[in-house]
């Protein structure tokens, strides 16, 4: 019986280490030590603090990111202007609200460059509903971004359904739904726990595919006009007196009281609605402070 030469066992062994090499280099595998080599690809998010927490140096370019929050109003949508008007401005496709919980208020998106004509809000009737017109978002690849809220569970194959569609699509998907969902299992590239703090926002990383959770951070919103989110405030050390027939000294306490509120510009346009999809006359919807 002939011996198989040396050089053979050596050359097998060089192919193996190069099928092996290419294959730890697919995209959809990641390993800890390639953190620091993975390039800043993502849409920049506008705060420097929150960009060098996440993978890809901001909001990732497409799949499903899911931002926790206790209620809506807390500035989730301020944080997420700059996106806004970037993707807006430089992709030619609609920016999707899929059932926001209050009325957008144009003027205040306008006076952020976010461009009107980019955004396409649409409002459906209850929660299956709204995964359904998202995964319709997501599937058409017709747009770049797709802003979604959800109050109910969602399974996990929802969830993989949203990500895969989001990712085929090139599409980046932003889900909004409850603190409590946390404790669900999700196949979400990304997910953020949103909470007030007196600086504006304080986000912790709960999932961060191709990465480690970091340290939480907090994030300064500020004041613009249209925008009031809700914020941690110490209380003041008197109580506000009643409007109404009061002496000298209660008006003098009223007053002081007065200065130490902060009030937020008002917008000289005139409140008009954005154009809705399927159901109109939309103006008799309340608004949140974070949608003004």
């Amino acid at each position: 019986m002939a011996m198989q030469p040396a050089c053979t066992d050596e050359h097998d062994a060089q192919d193996a280490h190069t099928h092996i090499g290419a294959l730890l280099r697919h995209p959809a595998i990641w390993r800890a030590r390639d953190r620091q080599d993975r390039p800043a690809d993502g849409h920049p998010s506008g705060h420097p603090l929150l960009d060098a927490q996440l993978p890809a140096r901001g909001w990732p370019r497409s799949g499903l990111v899911e931002l926790l929050i206790n209620r809506p109003g807390i500035g989730e949508l301020q944080l997420l202007m700059p996106l806004l008007a970037r993707l807006s401005a430089e992709d030619a496709r609609w920016i999707a609200w899929i059932h926001p919980p209050f009325t957008p208020y144009a003027p205040a998106l306008a006076h952020q460059r976010v461009q009107l004509e980019k955004l396409l809000w649409v409002r459906t009737r209850d929660d299956r509903e709204t995964l359904w017109a998202t995964h319709q978002s997501l599937d058409s690849g017709s747009c770049s971004l797709v802003l979604g809220w959800s109050d109910k569970d969602i399974l996990a194959s929802e969830s993989r359904r949203l990500q895969v569609s989001a990712s085929d699509g090139d599409t980046l998907c932003i889900l909004f739904r409850p603190l409590a969902a946390g404790r669900q299992a999700s196949s979400a590239a990304l997910r953020l726990a949103l909470r007030t703090c007196p600086e504006g926002l304080r986000v912790e990383t709960l999932k961060c595919r191709g990465s480690w959770p970091a340290q939480p951070v907090a994030v300064t919103l500020p004041d613009a006009p249209g925008f009031q989110p809700e914020r941690v405030t110490p209380p003041l050390p008197f109580p506000l007196p009643v409007r109404g027939n009061t002496s000298g000294a209660q008006q003098e306490l009223f007053a002081r009281a007065r200065e130490k509120t902060r009030h937020v510009p008002s917008l000289p346009e005139t409140p008009t609605p954005l154009p809705v999809a399927g159901n109109p006359s939309p103006g008799s919807s309340p608004r949140s402070r974070a949608f003004l």
